[in-house]
């Protein structure tokens, strides 16, 4: 193995797990010269100068997000392996207990049971993609597409069995992702503050990735109520010319405490969201107009978004939406079986420790 990297996996088949992952790490640091742990946790000498000794925690400041970005990078392409390993394991378990083959494990539970990419739905993602076809003639087009769309959703059905063979037969992660210490500055947020998971969300009201994963976060939490909070910070890209306005317009909202109003509006309607239409939407949530369009043209809120960007750029974020749960990176409009995995695991991990914390707790002696 490479030095500074650990890699360990129990997958329990039948028995009980008697390994403690480590506890989620607190976020800390809300600043963007704040630092994030490095690869062994350690201070290391990395040069001396004159004497004078330059930490690797130093250059680990210095590259800041780049760094946050390839450690991210290494740990998908190693988790996606141990997925694979893992999907691997459970089948062969499942398929003994059941006494047949693998492959047939696999014909009958997941590749007979993906739905069937119909001719109408082929076509209709030709009508959609024509430009991009090349020098196809349509029965060629429309195999290529039948065949990657079934592709996808045999993957899709080989990911749902699997998830049902680790609840069977029981899976236990030790894989530490990277994990950034980032405490949010002050903004809107839904859920305790004191809640065992906090999502930072980095959005941009005019990005059409944002709005699918601003569906997907509502769903995370309405599953997690009580359990996950969710804070919403500005990141509007320079290529959304009404990005900055709209990101203004939430916070004007939000001063007359209807944030959540104009966020759910503006998503809604990504396609109009001119200064004009801003000032339409705030009288239709009822709203104080004439309060809210001084707010908008003043651009009072201006430095706010400025500020939250630039926490987003040091982190690491360079498109949206992005997001870290209890700092664990999360880059697009990931689907919500990738939320609830790291979530569930952020409150496995959370329960493992208040265990062992009341198991170790001092007892009062008895009289």
């Amino acid at each position: 193995m490479m030095r500074g990297l650990f890699l360990r996996i129990i997958i329990v088949l039948g028995l009980t797990a008697t390994a403690l992952a480590q506890p989620p790490q607190p976020l800390s640091a809300n600043r963007p010269t704040g630092t994030h742990s490095g690869p062994s946790g350690t201070d290391d000498t990395a040069a001396v100068v004159a004497g004078t000794a330059i930490s690797t925690k130093q250059v680990d400041e210095k590259l800041g997000g780049r760094l946050i970005q390839l450690r991210t990078q290494e740990y998908r392409l190693r988790k996606g392996v141990l997925d694979e390993l893992v999907t691997a394991a459970l089948l062969d378990k499942e398929a003994a207990a059941r006494r047949i083959t693998t492959a047939e494990l696999v014909a009958s539970e997941i590749d007979a049971k993906a739905k069937p990419v119909t001719q109408e739905e082929a076509v209709a993602v030709l009508d959609s993609a024509r430009d991009r076809m090349g020098m196809m003639s349509e029965a060629e087009a429309i195999k290529s597409i039948t065949s990657g769309m079934q592709r996808q959703r045999v993957a899709q059905r080989r990911a749902e069995f699997a998830a049902t063979l680790m609840a069977k037969h029981g899976v236990q992660f030790l894989l530490e992702p990277p994990r950034v210490k980032l405490v949010p500055p002050p903004g809107p947020s839904i859920g305790p503050a004191d809640a065992v998971v906090t999502i930072v969300e980095f959005s941009d009201f005019q990005c059409p990735y944002c709005g699918r994963g601003a569906k997907t976060v509502k769903e995370v939490v309405d599953k997690y109520k009580g359990k996950v909070r969710l804070v919403f910070q500005d990141f509007p890209l320079p290529i959304h010319a009404d990005a900055p306005k709209a990101a203004e317009a939430a916070a004007c909202a939000g001063d007359q405490g209807k944030f959540w109003e104009m966020h759910d509006e503006m998503f809604q309607k990504q396609d109009r969201l001119k200064v004009v239409d801003l000032k339409r939407y705030a009288v239709g949530l009822g709203l104080d107009a004439q309060a809210f369009n001084t707010c908008l043209d003043s651009g009072q809120h201006a430095a706010d978004w400025k500020r939250t960007k630039a926490l987003g750029e040091y982190y690491g974020v360079s498109g949206t939406p992005g997001f870290f749960i209890n700092g664990v990176p999360i880059s697009g409009a990931a689907p919500l079986q990738e939320f609830t995995l790291i979530i569930d695991d952020e409150l496995g991990r959370a329960a493992k420790v208040t265990t062992a914390a009341t198991r170790n707790a001092p007892r009062e002696r008895q009289p």
